[in-house]
């Protein structure tokens, strides 16, 4: 006699250990096209980047009193915050830009134009640039824009970043899907995750992390 094995698949929301009352833990989300998706897989979040939009701000503590001019959002951009940093000081110093995930994403010159996720040029103003002076750009999307991909720690499109748990498993074919996804405070069992093949422990560790930011803790 043959036996048939059958494998049972992760039931919707099963990776769920609490969530916030009525639907606060939750989210609508829009699936990008030619995606298979699982119950428990991590999300990442891209955008268009003209439905983008940027803020500029200079802490009071700064020296200098140049201006930054953003020319461009990038398609790699991700929302949140990212900060440019005074390593050297004057008219022509050196900078690191920062992105709101805390890694370096390029470096450039004051007076220069820089190139990356988001492109801007700083200008020295009046009063010079001095090092350690900071400028924030907090780069936004309207809701409405949003959409979502497997969680892909070597993408470069923002869904290297993980920001929420697919609720509900999907398949997309040439056009983009809709499911529920658990997106903010939330208690999820680790081993019912579903994370990129081939992702290492580092990058598993680190997508935990950016989940922690959104009140999603995987134990």
């Amino acid at each position: 006699m043959t036996a048939t094995v059958f494998t049972e698949a992760l039931h919707p929301c099963a990776f769920l250990v609490n969530e916030g009352p009525g639907f606060e833990s939750r989210d609508t989300v829009t699936v990008a096209a030619n995606q298979t998706i699982v119950a428990g897989q991590l999300l990442g979040k891209i955008g268009t980047p003209a439905s983008e939009a940027t803020t500029v701000a200079y802490p009071a503590s700064n020296t200098g009193n140049g201006a930054l001019t953003v020319s461009a959002i990038g398609a790699s951009a991700i929302d949140g915050v990212y900060t440019v940093e005074l390593d050297t000081a004057g008219a022509t110093g050196v900078f690191d830009v920062v992105d709101p995930t805390g890694a370096i994403v390029g470096a450039g010159k004051v007076g220069t134009a820089f190139a990356g996720p988001i492109s801007f040029t700083l200008a020295a103003g009046g009063t010079a640039w001095a090092v350690g002076d900071l400028i924030q750009i907090t780069v936004a999307r309207p809701l409405s824009a949003d959409v979502y991909e497997a969680w892909s720690p070597v993408a470069t499109d923002g869904s290297q970043v993980a920001v929420a748990i697919a609720a509900y498993p999907i398949t997309t074919g040439s056009a983009t899907g809709k499911i529920t996804a658990i997106t903010r405070r939330a208690e999820v069992r680790l081993s019912d995750l579903t994370f990129a093949s081939g992702a290492t422990q580092t990058q598993i560790n680190e997508a935990m992390v950016a989940l922690n930011k959104q009140g999603i803790v995987a134990r």
